[in-house]
């Protein structure tokens, strides 16, 4: 979702104009974005990401995505690996290090932002490079000189060159995973708004939250529009919100983690509901 969005209905609601503001300019509303963002992501976790990591054989540590913050679920080959600790590990078997198979755990080295498989992997991601089409999903092989494929109003790519770039409307050269490759689940940084037609990293329903903040903010600063009894209102219906993206939030981390949701023992007369799953589109 374009942070211009909800920007407009910012401007809209507070009586200011996008095209010639007099309150609120726009790299003031931008910050008012960055912040209600971040804070959003801070408390309910709601920026995800999913990193693909080719593995090598009898290399046990790997780099994390710059934008990861926290790892909930990692698989390899389809299979859920359990998180472990480095130091059990080393407590448990002098040669933890030097073992190699097929990975059952993994670990978290926060200090320099590693993930460890163990055991080391024993043979190497197998992959292949493919040439995919974002318009009409076709995909073709890159190892044949005659492959091709017919994009929007018949542009023809040429695949015969496997290194060759492609821009993002002509199609794409990408790798494909046929065995031995992990996939990592995580909880992503927010992606800093650059510009008004920014995307935000945040899902489309936590839109309403960023909306009350930025009027929260607004309504709160130096301005001749300063009323804290609105700040206060916008700061309030921005706390509902939250609460109830903690709880979309919640459900789906659990659900990916393979926990569940378990009812507590309640007294009589008393009942207890659960948030139902969110399906993005």
């Amino acid at each position: 979702m374009k942070f211009s969005t909800v920007r407009d209905l910012f401007y809209e609601l507070t009586g200011d104009s996008a095209s010639a503001p007099v309150f609120f300019p726009a790299a003031t509303v931008l910050a008012y974005g960055t912040t209600a963002i971040a804070r959003a992501c801070a408390m309910t976790d709601c920026a995800e990401g999913r990193q693909d990591l080719f593995v090598t054989a009898g290399v046990g540590e790997y780099a994390l995505s710059a934008d990861c913050r926290r790892v909930y679920r990692v698989t390899f080959d389809g299979d859920r690996l359990l998180p472990e600790l480095k130091y059990r590990l080393r407590t448990l078997m002098d040669n933890w290090d030097q073992l190699t198979g097929t990975p059952s755990h993994y670990y978290l080295d926060g200090l320099n932002k590693h993930i460890g498989l163990w055991r080391k992997p024993s043979a190497s991601t197998a992959a292949a490079a493919i040439i995919s089409s974002p318009e009409d999903g076709s995909v073709v092989a890159s190892d044949d000189l005659a492959d091709s494929f017919s994009q929007e109003d018949g542009v023809i790519v040429a695949v015969g060159d496997s290194d060759e770039a492609f821009s993002q409307e002509d199609g794409e050269v990408v790798q494909t995973v046929q065995s031995g490759g992990s996939e990592i689940f995580y909880v992503a940084e927010p992606t800093a708004l650059v510009n008004t037609f920014s995307d935000m990293s945040l899902p489309m329903w936590s839109a309403p939250y960023v909306l009350y903040s930025m009027l929260s903010q607004a309504y709160g600063s130096d301005t001749q529009l300063r009323n804290l009894g609105l700040s206060g209102y916008w700061s309030e219906m921005a706390d509902a919100v939250l609460i109830r993206l903690k709880q979309r939030t919640g459900y789906r981390c659990l659900t990916m983690t393979g926990d569940m949701f378990k009812p507590r023992r309640m007294s009589k007369g008393l009942f207890v509901t659960y948030p139902t799953p969110i399906t993005e589109t």
